[in-house]
């Protein structure tokens, strides 16, 4: 089956990629932020550094809220589809979403974030305010998030034209991605919660202000007149997204729990207080800044592989690019879980032990970042070439839906990684792996840790033999 590609006199304005793109770098600071540091935030600083009796519950707590905050995000999708599809105004199907959306999207890391930071003392001294505070803004975000987003990314089927365009819109939109990603890596740990938070919440605003005016609807697509029920009907029956939304929801899973895992990992096996001012001992450098060197070297090598994409799908063709990029995130992303226990390693407990896995974590991260980086570019061009493939109805399109029952079935997979990781980390948290000693501040020691990564790694497998069914060539 090939890739039908759609033909209309719609003409963008120039320099669209990067105007379209740029709201993904306030996207992407944002939700880098929430799905590496959120956990961890409230975890050890709402909460407390707390070992010892209650530590299982108040990381159940955590993790069932992150499950049902990523739920909400993804029904949050379906009435935002609907309306998205339906209605024309002024400033078009799409954009009058983000134009009023952009404020209260911004405001609501803000309240995550800032709040918490500025006033510590009563979230501190309660766990329901803490979890209730949590629960409310988190929610309040993933439903902003769907608000904003969907339509944002419904544009991009109809405003690129073409397979090879579109991956090329995605290049431009993955550095953004990836830029945002940088810069929440890095600037997040050294900023922390106080100075990160309201900036954060400035860039989200300002970003999709930028995208709402440098960009151009396509006129020539009508509004939808379907029902919700048919719309949904009609997308479930596309072979094409039967095939992508099992990959895609493996690729959620995976790497909600890989990315969740770093400061773990960083503060877990380490042994190290990322919070804490004082330098490392085997290493001479601050904990903020080590975290931010881990999560940072991921999102370089991601960006670097960017401009070479649309070359690789020359070459290969998307679906078994698509594909490599998967197989090679599992496996790199696995070798994670090997720290300490690579032939040569020194002696436990040693700064040349600490010094030797910091190596390995990095030389792992480094790879990892690579495939990661193609993936994300290609996913959403194969979807808007799965969208085409709609062959049903009355050939009406429907694009927001499409993002939308995508959202509820992947965002429904990422929250059961994160549900997954919390399981993971109190059942087999508590257990050391092979006998060596970590140094880790948290009860929890390292098989955990280490589950959550392979268990990740699987997954991602999966996912990518699974995609062998996609029907479309180019």
């Amino acid at each position: 089956m090939r890739v039908e590609e759609l033909r209309t006199d719609y003409q963008p304005v120039k320099w669209q990629q990067v105007w379209w793109s740029s709201i993904e770098f306030g996207s992407s600071i944002s939700s880098g932020v929430l799905d590496t540091f959120l956990v961890a935030f409230y975890f050890f600083d709402v909460l407390g550094k707390y070992t010892g009796p209650g530590v299982v519950e108040r990381m159940f707590f955590i993790g069932t809220v992150v499950f049902f905050g990523k739920i909400i995000q993804g029904l949050a999708n379906l009435p935002v589809a609907q309306i998205s599809d339906r209605i024309r105004t002024r400033w078009g199907r799409r954009r009058v979403f983000v134009l009023f959306g952009s404020v209260p999207w911004g405001l609501s890391v803000f309240m995550l974030f800032g709040i918490p930071s500025m006033f510590p003392q009563p979230f501190g001294d309660s766990l329901i305010l803490s979890i209730a505070w949590l629960a409310i803004w988190y929610i309040f975000y993933n439903i902003m998030n769907a608000a904003v987003i969907n339509p944002y990314l419904a544009m991009l089927p109809e405003i690129a034209k073409g397979s090879l365009e579109r991956t090329r819109y995605q290049q431009f939109r993955t550095l953004f991605t990836f830029l945002g990603m940088v810069l929440a890596a890095i600037a997040w740990p050294i900023l922390g919660e106080k100075l990160g938070a309201p900036l954060i919440t400035f860039l989200m605003i300002l970003t999709a202000l930028i995208m709402v005016k440098g960009s151009r609807e396509d006129q020539n697509v009508e509004p939808t007149t379907i029902s919700f029920r048919e719309s949904a009907t009609l997308v479930l029956r596309n072979p094409a997204f039967r095939s992508y939304i099992v990959t895609i929801m493996g690729w959620m899973a995976a790497s909600q729990m890989l990315l969740a895992q770093l400061p773990m990992v960083v503060e877990g096996i380490f042994g190290i207080d990322i919070d804490s001012t004082e330098p490392i001992s085997w290493i001479g450098i601050e904990p903020s800044l080590l975290m931010s060197i881990v999560s940072g070297i991921f999102v370089i090598t991601a960006i670097i592989i960017i401009p070479f994409i649309s070359k690789i799908q020359q070459i290969l063709g998307k679906k078994k690019s698509f594909q490599l990029f998967m197989i090679l995130f599992a496996i790199f992303a696995s070798s994670i879980a090997l720290l300490g226990y690579l032939p040569g390693t020194p002696s436990a407990g040693t700064d040349d032990y600490y010094r030797f896995l910091f190596f390995h974590l990095v030389i792992s991260i480094l790879l990892t970042g690579i495939p990661a980086g193609g993936f994300v570019v290609l996913l959403y061009s194969v979807f808007s070439d799965v969208i085409d493939n709609d062959l049903y109805g009355d050939r009406q399109r429907r694009e927001s839906m499409y993002f939308a029952v995508q959202g509820v079935l992947d965002w429904g997979a990422a929250s059961a990684g994160a549900l997954i990781m919390g399981i993971i980390l109190a059942f087999f948290g508590s257990s050391d792996f092979g006998g060596v000693e970590d140094a880790g501040i948290l009860e929890t020691g390292s098989l955990g840790i280490r589950i959550v990564v392979l268990t990740a790694a699987v997954i991602m497998l999966f996912a990518s033999t699974w995609f062998r069914k996609y029907p479309l060539e180019e």
